[in-house]
């Protein structure tokens, strides 16, 4: 048991204008084990439990941008709003603040246990060393723990200069990861509760370049091992967290980890994904949560590159292969048919294979999509006729799930189908698949729904469907077929949505079909 109190001194420093809407709790472990040198106060965890207080929304209804937005705290659980500005960053609050978990398997089950301070372990330090790490990890963990929200991006530069070559030295010496990680874990726990905006200041400093390097030993080791150790987990897990931060608040990653070596490594991983189950064993399930998140950083990236216009669209080429064999495989094709179609939530290895890596795909607008489409398109079409054949009959009782796997995979077939009649020639072979979106476009639950914004998962569906069709309908066949199912009405209904990009489609199919 452990005694749970709020000292003074942390109830004002929990008072900080940063900080989310959240419940604050205190932990005084017993054990005096849990004591950390770090710091020269009593070595506390604290954890920000967001506070649940509005209802769960219906999942046609639901708008994600009006659900993600955080809120603040004055007194007991009043909450006030916060300037739309701060939304991207203070989502991230929760992300970073969670207490340091390690992780043991026990017949194949996974359970939990407290980690112990990364300072335990500095008795095994080369004694020439030991003064200089632990001067310099008590420094910078003693400074991010009290300076949290008036750190500026020079001392905090400061900080990891003098740090990185240090860390450089301990993982370059023969000493392994008994020493080198528990204390990477406190630096990173410490660079999590920086607000994010610091955080951006500072990406391009050499210690990044040191994850990096520590990123890729730990992905090749997730590689060749069962599951990652302990550690070795928590590391990774830390260094995916802070990339997210980076990629979600500004639609930054650091140069360094665009390196050629880590994306191939990060491609091997996902080639291994696509053609071994070892990734999918229980063991691996939260390795594998947060290697979806480190992909879906790349993702955000590349579509943030595409709304800048930038020249090179190539930059993450060494993940296209990869990602095309994981939509390909027969993993996807079993994931995708065992899908329910009455769940809101997915697991980490539905949302890698029918979220992900179609993002993935889609955002992608670099100069191997025409050969990409070309190679994936024949090899998929007659599955992705098979999972409408088995779904698209029961759309009246899709969820969340269902529905964005299903919009998803319309997506894919409708990647570069605006620039290339490569798809649609292809997609004339398979007819039904157009019967099934028009089946789509009548289903009352999904045309009683639309809203203005595509926020909507329902509205992006529809729309999604609507601008396959457009794109479908300079192939003769196609056309043929469309106005033989006397899909008008169906097309007419639609234009009473509110969302102007959905509605000048309809028209175009109107114009084209009647």
């Amino acid at each position: 048991m452990m005694d749970v109190h709020i000292s003074n001194e942390h109830q004002q420093s929990l008072s900080c204008k940063y900080l989310p809407a959240s419940c604050f709790y205190c932990y005084v472990p017993s054990s005096q084990s849990l004591q950390s040198p770090i710091s020269n106060v009593q070595s506390v965890v604290t954890s920000r439990e967001q506070i649940q207080s509005n209802p769960t929304p219906d999942p046609y209804l639901y708008n994600q941008n009006q659900w993600n937005s955080p809120r603040a705290i004055r007194k007991s659980f009043e909450t006030i709003p916060v300037s739309s500005d701060d939304n991207r960053i203070m989502n991230f609050e929760r992300f970073r603040s969670r207490k340091r978990k390690t992780y043991r398997y026990i017949d194949g089950t996974l359970s939990f246990k407290k980690s112990s301070p990364a300072l335990q372990y500095y008795d095994t330090i080369d004694k020439k060393q030991q003064p200089q790490i632990v001067t310099l990890v008590n420094e910078f963990c003693h400074i991010l723990q009290n300076r949290i929200t008036t750190i500026t991006a020079k001392k905090l530069t400061d900080l990891l200069d003098k740090i990185t070559p240090v860390m450089k030295n301990l993982f370059n010496s023969n000493d392994q990861e008994q020493q080198q990680l528990p204390i990477l874990i406190d630096i990173l726990n410490a660079l999590l509760n920086v607000h994010a905006t610091v955080l951006i200041s500072v990406s391009e400093n050499k210690f990044f370049s040191l994850l990096q390097t520590i990123l890729i030993t730990l992905l090749n080791q997730w590689r060749s091992l069962p599951y990652l150790p302990n550690d070795e987990f928590y590391v990774f897990r830390l260094i995916v967290k802070l990339l997210n931060i980076l990629t979600h608040s500004n639609n930054l990653i650091p140069s360094g980890l665009y390196d050629s070596t880590l994306l191939e490594t990060i491609a091997n991983c996902i080639t291994d994904i696509a053609t071994s189950e070892k990734f999918l064993d229980t063991k691996n399930k939260h390795q594998f949560r947060y290697f979806t998140h480190l992909v879906d950083a790349y993702t955000l990236y590349q579509e943030s590159s595409n709304d800048r216009n930038q020249s090179n669209k190539d930059i993450f080429t060494k993940l296209l292969h990869p990602i095309s064999q994981c939509l390909t495989s027969n993993q996807y094709i079993h994931i995708f048919m065992n899908l329910s179609i009455n769940s809101n939530s997915m697991t980490a290895t539905e949302k890698f294979f029918l979220l992900i890596c179609p993002k993935f795909l889609i955002s992608y607008k670099g100069f191997h999509l025409e050969q990409t489409m070309k190679t994936l398109l024949p090899v998929m079409l007659p599955q992705y006729l098979k999972i409408l054949d088995k779904f698209v009959p029961s759309a009246h009782n899709w969820n969340l799930a269902m529905l964005r796997s299903i919009e998803h995979l319309l997506r894919i077939i409708n990647h570069g189908a605006d620039h290339s009649p490569t798809n649609a020639k292809l997609i004339s072979n398979y007819l039904p698949l157009i019967t099934h979106i028009l089946n789509l476009l009548n289903e009352p639950k999904f045309y009683n729904n639309l809203h203005p914004t595509l926020s909507n998962p329902v509205t992006k569906l529809i729309n999604t469907s609507i601008s396959f069709l457009v794109n479908m309908i300079n192939e003769p066949t196609i056309l043929a077929h469309i106005k033989q199912s006397h899909a008008a009405l169906s097309f007419l209904r639609l234009t009473s949505c509110q969302n102007e990009k959905l509605i000048l489609n309809v028209y175009t199919l109107l114009a084209y079909t009647t």
